[in-house]
């Protein structure tokens, strides 16, 4: 618990420093999506042929910039689908309902866009390639069909150097291009995991209790915040794997040697 409390007094004020009533004027993008680490504990799921290894579950904003809001943590043959209640339910509201919420195949259920579409929760997912729909007309000039389940939602077809997308949205009032645009900001939690697993080297899950395994996993994403605001407060573009060298050889020092920088007041 006081790895999660710390991880929260971090996020607030964070969030609270970009300022969400200017990029709400705009848009922000929220995604869910899960990622895949080993562990010291037998048995605990295989994944794609790897055994021992947990899945950790992370809605994250990720635009105008990118940071997990929370993580989940299941065995690793657990199909994505049945974490995604869980993890909204826990989403702060005030964020959720006032961004989009965008995710992939692993989530896709038709009576959960009827929850989300209800709950005016705005979300972008593809459809499937055998999706059952029928056309129902137009809605502020964008197409709309009827899925198996009666429920109509907004289809979106965008060609991008040859190849169709679509995409199935309760957003009405978007062009096609944005929710194209704001789908595809998802990559940004999947460089969210690589940074975290590849240059914070979380490559493994050292504890082989589940309470040792949160400690882990609350510790990496209260790093990743760290470093992104030292990132932040230098005053200079400084990459993500930079700042972590800066911090293993002497932060101060590292970067008044090498950009002539007084940084003892930070």
């Amino acid at each position: 618990m006081p790895f999660i409390q710390l991880f929260y007094k971090l996020l607030d004020p964070y969030i609270r420093a970009h300022d969400y009533r200017v990029y709400s004027k705009y848009m922000r993008v929220l995604a869910i999506d899960s990622t895949f680490i080993k562990t010291l504990m037998n048995g605990s799921g295989s994944y794609k042929g790897i055994s021992d290894g947990m899945k950790i579950h992370v809605p994250a904003v990720v635009f105008p910039f990118t940071v997990p809001l929370n993580a989940h943590i299941s065995s690793a043959n657990v199909n994505d689908s049945s974490l995604f209640d869980n993890i909204i339910e826990d989403m702060d509201s005030k964020i959720l309902y006032s961004s989009i919420l965008v995710f992939d195949l692993g989530y896709y259920n038709l009576d959960r866009f009827r929850e989300l579409a209800d709950r005016t929760i705005l979300f972008v997912s593809r459809i499937r390639r055998n999706a059952v729909y029928t056309e129902s007309g137009r809605v502020n000039g964008h197409e709309m069909i009827e899925m198996s389940n009666e429920l109509n939602l907004r289809i979106v077809r965008v060609n991008v150097d040859g190849s169709e997308y679509r995409y199935i949205t309760d957003i009405m009032n978007l062009p096609d291009r944005y929710i194209y645009y704001a789908y595809n900001l998802r990559r940004n939690i999947e460089e969210l995991f690589k940074r975290v697993k590849s240059q914070l080297k979380i490559d493994r899950l050292l504890s082989k209790s589940l309470n040792g395994m949160i400690i882990q996993v609350f510790s990496y994403m209260i790093a990743y915040i760290i470093v992104n605001m030292i990132m932040e407060s230098i005053g200079i573009m400084v990459s993500f794997p930079e700042i972590i060298r800066g911090i293993r050889h002497g932060f101060i020092r590292y970067f008044n040697n090498i950009y002539h920088l007084d940084l003892s007041k930070i």
